[in-house]
């Protein structure tokens, strides 16, 4: 069925864009209850470290989109050094979230757990990655995972995707998502259980890795 929506020159969006997809009734979220912005209780951080500002002979874990999915991130890749990192990335510490905005249906969002940083100093993540770091320094953003995997919110995302060869949604669209006040006034215990829950998660990994190692290195003898 087409959808159509009509918009008045005054209600275009800065710059006049024409762009359809700008208007697509589908990326509004539909909420009817107390509820407060994104960007109220997160920062949407670019700290991006440029190829120049990467140490040639510096170890680095370099996180692409393809290695978060569903508030997991690879913990498995192994460091490489400067020299070869190909672009600039962005950095992040313990307890940010990333969410790719890049292709927003492949659920490419992680948590940056405490496994990330035992022993190692030097993570960077792709460019396309939004980081979302708490704006309460007694709750990190991991509670705001499972919120961002509803239908309704990969739905929004979406269809807010703008541009032609590699479509992605803004900054403007993840900041302005409303989060339902009933969510927030939870998040502290929804932390918890996140984070517990993806501990179990990375540390399974870790042993099956672990398994795959034995059985390579008993391949080799």
């Amino acid at each position: 069925m087409s959808i159509f929506n009509i918009i008045r020159s005054g209600s275009l969006s800065e710059y006049y864009v024409l762009a359809p997809e700008r208007y697509d009734p589908r990326r509004l979220q539909k909420i009817t209850q107390d509820s407060v912005s994104l960007e109220e209780l997160f920062s949407i951080e670019n700290p991006t470290l440029s190829k120049r500002n990467i140490f040639d002979n510096e170890k680095y874990i370099v996180i692409d989109t393809g290695d978060s999915f569903e508030g997991i991130i690879n913990n498995g890749k192994k460091e490489i050094l400067g020299k070869d990192v190909g672009s600039s990335k962005k950095t992040v510490t313990y307890g940010d979230v990333i969410i790719s905005r890049l292709r927003p249906y492949l659920r490419q969002i992680g948590f940056l757990d405490k496994s990330f940083f035992d022993g190692k100093k030097n993570i960077l993540v792709s460019t396309e990655y939004f980081i979302l770091k708490s704006r309460d320094s007694d709750i990190n953003s991991s509670w705001i995972v499972p919120f961002l995997l509803l239908s309704e919110i990969q739905e929004l995302l979406s269809r807010a995707q703008e541009g032609g060869h590699h479509p992605r949604f803004s900054k403007a669209t993840l900041s302005e998502i409303k989060i339902p006040m009933n969510i927030v006034d939870d998040r502290k215990r929804l932390s918890f259980e996140v984070e517990k829950y993806i501990d179990r998660i990375q540390l399974s990994y870790k042993f099956l890795r672990n398994l795959t190692n034995n059985i390579e290195n008993i391949m080799q003898i």
